[in-house]
């Protein structure tokens, strides 16, 4: 799979998936990024344990490439939740 990703990524027509590193975003990138009321648009699906999955997501032009950007509620209780144990473990050291 590593391959037909890097495969498709160089083709410049699809990116797969792709971490935004906040250092390389523009100010007006990172302001319709990180403000949920951008994230209008909906999807909803059913996960493999049959649970409701509702992602927002919105969608903008950046350097002649297309970014999708999701938002998950339950995804980022989880990273709160992990980042807090996180915190806790190294105030403990």
């Amino acid at each position: 799979m590593i391959g037909l990703q890097r495969k498709l990524y160089r083709s410049n027509r699809i990116v797969l998936c792709e971490r935004l590193c906040r250092q390389n975003m523009s100010s007006k990138l990172q302001e319709h990024l990180f403000n949920l009321s951008n994230y209008k648009q909906e999807w909803v699906y059913t996960d493999n344990e049959q649970e409701e999955i509702k992602l927002h997501y919105t969608t903008l032009q950046h350097d002649s490439k297309t970014i999708i950007a999701t938002y998950s509620a339950k995804r980022a209780k989880k990273d709160k939740y992990n980042r807090d144990a996180k915190m806790i473990e190294f105030v403990s050291i």
